[in-house]
């Protein structure tokens, strides 16, 4: 059975010598990336402040969720919680599904088929180097690899498709076979609560699975399970060679956090037009479940708000990236100086965009949390006077008066 990826070896190699660019070019360069810089410097902010706002709506919603939910049986459903959040723990109405084009079985809610295809792959590696001479060139190298694959590679783009030809028609599609509607215990899941049941479980196939397979035409000749695998060859590793892999939701049961409306869950609208819902595998307390959404919350914030401080840092660096070139042609010494200043720039850069970043983030929880705010604005004030201190000691330095011989003399 195909067991891998292999590569050829490279099949093109071009080389292109690059010259040595004009005062125009090294100009236009700098201006580009800087404009690129300034760009990025300002797509921080609304980043910054739409994902403050986003944190603040959705610790609200949580806190609001934690003192509006009720607990109902999972047996029945009573009018009265009409519309109201409920928290319950049921047993999901499973069925056994089939595939019907190769005869897989299995006694679930829902069951994912998952097609890859044995084929060529395109890669292009590209580098710069320099000669002997001590030319610049750029080396770009074309290699082809054999790997499976569920996306489809179109062999005709190519460079060398005469002699890397993939198939254009796959015999088999991916697939998914789900209950329809999904019932828990006596109350029928909604659309967007069916589609939060995950299929993380992998199906293993054994021979007795799939003595009902039969190859689909344009397959290979045999149906062959092995581990998790149903493989579609005739032997060894020829490209168009299928396989495939099911995933199952396995739970039988599940907790919910959602709104009731009749015999249907569906999500809860918090006071501000949020929608909201929690479902997770087994069985889980309903405070778990909103302590792991506070925890999910707080990872997000904390992502986002890590990619805003670095674009705004990266913005500002490619910003100033003009000065530190003019610097560095300076004669003799225009490579140190660039250097120092290279440092120098990036520790205020950086001491600048936290700065920002925290200003950024006061004004996005100032409505909800004030006093965290305030907080936040103070907290930004800090990089700022511990750099104006520094500055005033290094001043006083340099001012302190110098001895004179007679007062050096005296001091021995």
């Amino acid at each position: 059975l195909p067991q891998g990826a292999a590569t050829d070896g490279a099949q093109f190699v071009e080389r292109r010598y690059l010259g040595s660019p004009g005062i125009a070019d090294r100009v236009q360069s700098n201006l580009c990336g800087a404009c690129i810089g300034i760009l990025l410097f300002l797509l921080a902010f609304p980043l910054l402040f739409w994902n403050e706002t986003r944190a603040v709506e959705t610790a609200t919603m949580l806190d609001q969720a934690r003192e509006d939910f009720i607990v109902v049986p999972a047996d029945k459903s009573s009018p009265q919680n009409d519309l109201r959040l409920v928290y319950l723990h049921a047993p999901l109405q499973t069925k056994e599904l089939r595939d019907d084009v190769l005869g897989v079985t299995v006694t679930s809610v829902k069951l994912v088929r998952g097609v890859e295809m044995f084929q060529w792959r395109e890669r292009v590696e590209t580098d710069t180097r320099t000669d002997e001479s001590g030319n610049t060139y750029e080396e770009k190298r074309t290699y082809y690899d054999r790997d499976w694959s569920s996306a489809h590679y179109e062999s005709k783009y190519f460079r060398d498709s005469a002699s890397h030809t993939n198939p254009t028609r796959w015999p088999i599609e991916s697939d998914t076979f789900a209950v329809t509607p999904v019932v828990a215990g006596a109350f029928t899941l909604n659309p967007d609560l069916e589609g939060q049941l995950q299929c993380d479980d992998i199906l293993s196939l054994r021979p007795s699975d799939v003595r009902d397979c039969k190859p689909p035409a344009g397959t290979g000749g045999r149906c062959i399970p092995q581990g998790s695998y149903l493989y579609f060859t005739d032997s060894g590793e020829n490209i168009g060679d299928l396989r495939v892999q099911y995933h199952y939701h396995r739970s039988p049961d599940v907790s919910i956090m959602a709104a009731q409306q009749g015999s249907t869950l569906k999500p809860w609208l918090s006071h501000r037009g949020h929608e909201f819902f929690l479902i997770e595998d087994g069985q889980v307390a309903p405070d778990t479940m909103l302590d792991n959404a506070v925890a999910a919350n707080t990872m997000t914030t904390w992502i986002l708000r890590g990619v805003g401080l670095f674009l705004m840092f990266l913005g500002l660096s490619m910003a100033i990236s003009p000065i530190l070139n003019l610097v560095s042609v300076v004669p003799v010494f225009g490579g140190i100086l660039a250097g120092l200043l290279s440092i120098g720039t990036s520790v205020a850069i950086a001491l600048v965009s936290i700065c920002l970043t925290l200003v950024t983030i006061a004004i996005g929880w100032f409505w909800a949390r004030p006093l965290i705010s305030i907080a936040l604005f103070a907290a930004a004030l800090i990089p700022l006077a511990l750099g104006k201190h520094r500055s005033k000691q290094t001043h006083k330095y340099h001012a302190a008066p110098t001895t004179d011989d007679s007062d050096w003399a005296r001091t021995v």
